[in-house]
């Protein structure tokens, strides 16, 4: 385990996210995608066909949607009608090799690719919106996200390997997590311990608070953008909608409601632009998402998740695994609807994060157990009474009798 990572112990690693291979109804063209991404619409290479592919194994449960998961800015909208182009299956984009589908954000595609020089696998985000290519503001966001990550050169940050051009084409090579997003294993496993969920995020709580140290406010924290390396270490990705201080692409974007719907905050919903605060409040969501495996506000309606955002209904921690005094202070200052009240800096988060994965439970029953346990103890006491008096009587009792 690297000397730099923090010692998480107790920690299992997650299995590889898993794909499958999917089959063009028109041609029979062949492509490996993310089961993530099966019921999305894909444009077939080869003949232009445009599908949905959803086979999946006997007894899977359908596709989740992501409709609820957009960003609020046009041109980082993404949406499961939006047609992901499988022009780059099986072909070589600098000294890449590419390799499978993983998944589709708001500027280009992401790919499971293979670096020949190095003998590395590494996820390859490509440029592939037609408006973005031609606008060179649209190029400045997308290529933000390397800019960002190259100021904070942190072991909890996803690590860029290259930036490029190829056929004019514009990449990003990842480091490849092979295991996932912390949304993909919760989805697949269930939630997660609070004192392991806990000890998982605090190295991205400090990433988070380097970024904010070197004037970077990330803007989209989300369980989508947790991700796990095959060590098992969880990892702050995706600083593409960053407002990066001294940064001109990031000048494009300030101002503006940027995030993913249903991970926001109440201002940013309101309208107002992204702050270190509003970053603690997407953590505090992606906490309670680990603990329960469900989005805390959803609706069918992204006017009425707006409204849901703008004004939060009382947060009730009744329903959530047992946790401790420290992890219910974590939740609630993450979650405070004013910024005031939340953390005062992700360093705070830090604190709060390793008070709460090292608190214990007090173990505690409910009040009617702790009665029948009185009873118990009463009903115990009164039979060994009962049978020293009977012992006392069959030993002495003659002499009793004759004294009496």
């Amino acid at each position: 385990m690297p000397a730099l990572l923090d010692q998480t112990p107790d920690i299992p690693v997650p299995a590889a996210p898993t794909e499958v291979e999917v089959v063009c109804p028109n041609c029979a063209a062949r492509y490996r995608l993310a089961r993530s991404l099966l019921g999305r619409r894909l444009l077939c290479r080869f003949c232009q066909e445009v599908w949905r592919p959803r086979s999946k194994p006997a007894g899977e449960s359908p596709a989740r949607s992501s409709s609820n998961d957009t960003q609020l800015i046009p041109q980082a909208g993404e949406s499961d009608s939006i047609v992901i182009d499988t022009n780059w299956a099986g072909r070589m984009i600098g000294r890449y090799a590419v390799v499978s589908l993983l998944g589709r954000g708001g500027m280009g595609v992401v790919w499971r690719a293979r670096d020949d020089a190095l003998h590395r696998e590494v996820a390859l985000k490509i440029l592939n919106r037609p408006d973005a290519r031609k606008s060179r503001a649209g190029l400045d966001i997308f290529l933000q996200e390397a800019r960002a990550a190259a100021k904070l050169q942190h072991p909890h940050v996803v690590t860029v390997h290259e930036v490029g051009e190829d056929q004019g084409q514009n990449y990003i090579a990842l480091e490849l997590m092979h295991g996932g997003t912390l949304k993909d294993v919760v989805e697949r496993e269930g939630p997660l311990p609070p004192r392991t969920l806990f000890s998982m995020l605090i190295g991205p709580a400090k990433a988070l608070a380097l970024a904010h140290r070197r004037g970077i406010i990330h803007r989209d924290v989300k369980p989508g953008n947790l991700m796990f390396d095959d060590h098992g270490h969880l990892k702050l990705a995706d600083f593409g909608l960053a407002d990066v201080s001294g940064d001109p692409a990031s000048l494009h974007l300030r101002g503006r409601s940027v995030g993913s719907l249903g991970w926001i905050a109440p201002e940013v919903a309101a309208g107002g632009a992204g702050s270190p605060a509003s970053d603690i409040y997407s953590f505090g969501l992606s906490v309670l998402f680990g603990l329960t495996g469900q989005q805390w506000l959803k609706s069918d309606s992204r006017s009425r998740l707006i409204a849901l955002h703008k004004n939060p209904p009382p947060l009730d921690l009744s329903e959530l695994p047992p946790l401790t005094e420290a992890g219910v202070r974590l939740i609630n200052r993450c979650l405070a609807v004013q910024p005031e009240d939340r953390f005062g800096s992700a360093d705070e988060l830090i604190t709060a994060l390793e008070a709460a994965s090292a608190d214990v439970p007090r173990p505690t029953s409910p009040p009617r157990l702790r009665k029948r346990t009185r009873l118990a103890y009463i009903l115990i006491g009164a039979i060994i009474g009962a049978l020293l008096a009977a012992v006392l009587l069959l030993k002495y009792g003659d002499a009793l009798l004759t004294m009496w």
